[in-house]
């Protein structure tokens, strides 16, 4: 019963990494017209998708100290 949580955090830090991979890409555009190269951004999304990269960490984290456990 103990391993069942750190398995639980590391599939929700699964859950937001993908969650922040997909908002980084949604937030980002280049487009190239010969040599130019144009490329724009949403601030607010890429903060976003920082934030969901965060929680991964967070929760992997979580997962590494709750394994740890007692004896």
């Amino acid at each position: 019963m103990k391993a069942i949580l750190p398995i639980i955090l590391v599939v929700v830090a699964l859950i937001f990494a993908y969650m922040g991979f997909n908002q980084l890409d949604a937030s980002t555009t280049n487009i190239e017209i010969g040599p130019i190269d144009i490329s724009a951004g949403d601030q607010g999304g890429q903060e976003k998708a920082y934030m969901y990269f965060g929680a991964a960490v967070v929760s992997i984290i979580g997962a590494i100290f709750a394994g740890r456990g007692k004896g």
